[in-house]
């Protein structure tokens, strides 16, 4: 039987393996017909068709597997916020980055704005950070003494 390369909509067992949403994952045709038919997964490359173009091999799998398969890893940042919706879930400016809030999301300090300081801690995806907590705080003041010599 052949295998696909699929991506999880849903958290599912797979192989006796607890897989989470979103992780890309390599399983054979019928495992992925089942998993799609509970809307489960999404199909990504399916080997058997690719074979019959006479372009599957292991390492075009593994390629597109690899090309689909954002790594995630921590970050942690603050910057001020530029842009966010009014109900504060969904997604967010902040320093220029893209910030995804969600239900899960932590929110702490002040009551978000733009203009304020947020200190995100989150997972990088590459297109955007999807903020695990997200502290906003005013933007500290700079006191500046000196004399002017120029305004605009």
């Amino acid at each position: 039987m052949g295998k696909a390369v699929i991506k999880l909509t849903e958290a599912a067992v797979i192989d006796g393996r607890l897989r989470a949403k979103g992780e890309i994952v390599s399983v054979t045709l019928g495992q992925a017909q089942d998993l799609v038919a509970y809307g489960e997964a999404v199909i990504i490359v399916d080997a058997e068709t690719m074979a019959t173009r006479e372009r599957a091999t292991q390492e075009q799998i593994e390629h597109e597997k690899a090309k689909h398969d954002k790594k995630r890893c921590k970050t942690k940042f603050k910057g001020r916020i530029e842009q966010m919706p009014t109900e504060f879930i969904g997604d967010w400016i902040v320093a220029g980055r893209t910030v995804r809030v969600t239900e899960d999301t932590k929110l702490s300090g002040e009551t978000p704005a733009v203009g304020l300081v947020a200190e995100v801690d989150g997972l990088d995806w590459g297109d955007y950070v999807e903020a695990e907590k997200v502290k906003v705080k005013k933007p500290e003041s700079v006191k500046l003494d000196g004399k002017i010599e120029a305004l605009p």
